[in-house]
């Protein structure tokens, strides 16, 4: 069976892997995960992630800017703004 985790519980496992090449999917300009080393966005928030790969692409397009076996881990945390 599935445990339910929260964001917080899977942050913490991350910290255990500080090798893993993670990446943040739709990360805006604040980054969800940390430890993600990619951040991935459709806007430019480049100028927030100076000493990190960030890479302009809009996740509703396929491919994304990945190549086979490049990721350990990609995370997306999908927060509703209203």
């Amino acid at each position: 069976m599935i445990k339910r985790k929260s964001r917080y519980d899977v942050i913490e496992e991350l910290s255990k892997h500080p090798d893993w090449k993670i990446a943040d999917l739709g990360s805006g300009s604040k980054g969800a995960c940390p430890h993600a080393n990619i951040f991935l966005d459709k806007n430019d928030h480049s100028d927030y992630f100076k000493d990190k790969d960030f890479r302009l692409h809009d996740l509703n397009q396929l491919p994304l800017p990945f190549e086979d076996k490049e990721l350990d881990l990609s995370i997306c945390l999908i927060r509703l703004h209203l």
